[in-house]
């Protein structure tokens, strides 16, 4: 019962830091949103994708869509 106990406990705890992150990401892009326009954000990936290392330029692009796939836009 305990073991059953502290993984339903492990499991809220995941739970709750993903749907933390969820909320941020949904700030982060109201406010990408509202302040830019469509251009900069052209602009800014365009800058990122000839500025960052591919690695890390492609954990971005994956951040993004699940960003999208989870509808956190808008």
């Amino acid at each position: 019962m305990k073991d059953k106990l502290a993984f339903l406990e492990d499991e809220r705890a995941t739970v709750k830091i993903a749907l933390g992150q969820l909320k941020a990401d949904q700030k982060a892009l109201n406010r990408a949103v509202n302040n830019r326009s469509v251009e900069f954000a052209h602009a800014f990936v365009a800058a990122a994708e000839r500025g960052l290392p591919a690695e890390v330029f492609s954990q971005l692009e994956q951040r993004a869509a699940l960003m999208l796939e989870t509808g956190s836009v808008g």
